[in-house]
């Protein structure tokens, strides 16, 4: 399941749907699109999501539909032994206590978006008994297609389309993975075995801060002018992912480097702006 909120309509529209594949459009808050889509399904990756914090501070209401009452119509839509991986998110874990951050992390997020992510954690352990769970808690993914509310490419639409940027803050630090190796991961946690719940922090195990992010775009784009507001910033100060679990579970780990991720990535946004 994908949510367009997430990602940019031109990048779903090249997915190569042919042979084994089918496009369905649908949205998670009809309960009986759900029962009929999910019939008979094996594996369940759920990744709908109004995934954008400033989003679903605007619309507490269609956050709480989607993210909450969505979840809870694909869960009991899903037949009793089917292998169910959820997306989560970080922003469960809220301030750091700690770093890295690893599973057992206290959940102290209290924004709207990290609220809704955590009650429907709970709507997917209140159906462990009956299915194969596993919660994945997302840090960063970027990459080309996703959206323009998310921080890497509000960056990249800046430099290319104005020649400057402009941040808010520079000193954020976030764990960002590659949109590849996410996906690689995501689907290696499709073929586990066994019934017992599994809770694993996606990410790369290295913070970088929306500083290090600007700098690199711009060095990428011929040293574009950058410019930070300095005002407070959304969120906690730094999120980093402890991955072992993830790394062991899996025998993965990230191998797109950063500064390659973001070449490939602003090559897409470079096309879509031509």
């Amino acid at each position: 399941m994908l949510s367009i909120d997430t990602a940019h309509r031109s990048a779903v529209e090249v997915i190569p749907y042919g042979g084994r594949y089918q496009r369905i459009e649908a949205t998670v808050t009809d309960p009986v699109a759900m029962r009929e889509l999910l019939e008979g399904a094996d594996v369940v990756v759920h990744l709908a999501a109004i995934a954008d914090p400033r989003a679903c501070v605007e619309k507490p209401d269609l956050a709480k539909a989607v993210n909450v009452e969505g979840t809870r119509n694909v869960l009991e839509a899903t037949p009793d032994g089917a292998r169910f991986v959820f997306l989560s998110t970080a922003a469960v874990y809220g301030p750091a206590q700690y770093l890295p951050i690893d599973e057992v992390h206290p959940l102290l997020g209290a924004d709207p978006y990290a609220m809704t992510k955590k009650a429907a954690e709970d709507l997917c352990a209140a159906n462990a008994n009956r299915l194969h769970l596993t919660v994945v808690r997302n840090f960063n993914t970027y990459g080309p297609g996703q959206a323009a509310s998310f921080l890497i490419p509000q960056i990249a639409h800046q430099a290319i389309r104005e020649s400057r940027i402009e941040v808010w803050n520079r000193t954020p630090v976030r764990d960002f993975t590659y949109v590849d190796d996410t996906v690689e991961a995501l689907v290696k946690l499709t073929e586990l075995d066994g019934l017992a719940p599994i809770r694993v922090n996606l990410g790369s195990g290295e913070g970088r801060s929306v500083g290090t992010i600007v700098d690199t775009i711009s060095r990428c784009l011929g040293e574009v002018p950058t410019t930070s507001l300095e005002r407070p910033m959304m969120g906690s100060p730094t999120l980093v992912a402890d991955n072992r679990r993830v790394r062991g579970l899996l025998d993965w780990h990230p191998s797109t480097d950063f500064d390659e991720g973001i070449r490939r990535t602003l090559t897409w946004y470079q096309q879509q702006s031509a």
